[in-house]
Parts: C-alpha cells; sequence; structure tokens
C-alpha cells in the first residue's frame, strides 16, 4: 500500500493542487463577476509565464479562446490599451489589499460563492442553522462576497 501512495496518490495529489492553484484559481479570482472583461485575469511576470507555461495570461483565453497558449503574452501585449480601457485585472492580487487578503482566507476556508444575493442556494443552506447570531453572520458573508449584481 505505502508503494501505491508514493507512486500514486502522492503525485496526483502534488499535481491536483498544483494545477488547482495555477490554473483555477489565480486566473479566476476574485471571482466577482460575470463579464468577460473581468472574469478572469492577466498577471505579467516572466517567472510566472515560464512556470505556468502561459495561464497568468488566463483572461485573453477567456476573451479570444482561438489563440494558443504560447501566444497569449504576445496577444497580451498587443492587446493591453483594450484592456486597460475595460479595467480588466492586471495583478496578482492576493495580499495586494485588505480586501484581496479577507478573499483569499475567504476562499481558503469557505469557497463558496453564491451567484444571487436573494435567492442563492448558499443563503437556503444558511437559513436552516438554528442560531441567529451565526445565521446573520454568515449571510453578511455571502452577501459580502456574492457574484452577480441583483
Amino acid at each position: 500500500m505505502n508503494l501505491i501512495y508514493n507512486l500514486w496518490f502522492g503525485p496526483a495529489l502534488m499535481v491536483g493542487v498544483t494545477l488547482g492553484i495555477f490554473f483555477d484559481y489565480l486566473p479566476h479570482r476574485p471571482f466577482r463577476s460575470r463579464n468577460k472583461w473581468l472574469n478572469s485575469r492577466v498577471y505579467p511576470s516572466k517567472f510566472m509565464n515560464l512556470l505556468i507555461m502561459g495561464q497568468n495570461y488566463h483572461l485573453i483565453h477567456h476573451l479570444w479562446p482561438s489563440i494558443p497558449w504560447f501566444e497569449y503574452k504576445i496577444a497580451y501585449e498587443k492587446t493591453k490599451p483594450l484592456l486597460d480601457m475595460k479595467g480588466s485585472p492586471q495583478r496578482v492580487g492576493i495580499f495586494e489589499s485588505k480586501e484581496d487578503i479577507y478573499n483569499f482566507i475567504y476562499d481558503l476556508f469557505i469557497g463558496v460563492r453564491s451567484h444571487s444575493k436573494k435567492r442563492g442556494k448558499v443563503r437556503k443552506i444558511i437559513n436552516l442553522y438554528p442560531g441567529y447570531k451565526l445565521k446573520k453572520f454568515l449571510l453578511k458573508i455571502v452577501n459580502k462576497t456574492f457574484i452577480g449584481s441583483d
């Protein structure tokens, strides 16, 4: 069993966490909008570009999916003025402000975001809690972190 863990489960866990962080979490955070110009990000860095094969330019993939990953950087450089004009996120945004830190901690421990402020499924689950103070606290978090504009 130790052999199976060391040769399969261990590497699979390591790869899964790495892919989750660099190819899913960082490019898409802070999950605040469904607007195509704001629902992903670019964090320009030569080191990150080499480390994660261009996924630091993930917004380019969302906007123009036909561009191959190895041309994301070139496409970003050519479209940077347009991205600036649209207000697209162009930084890592984890530890740059107090709000970034709170969002990162929320994602780390809870990670569920509602798409509706008033009718979300998360809200229905929270309403099942018996304690008023806990329910009020959790609803405040859901209202603060929901994705959308309703």
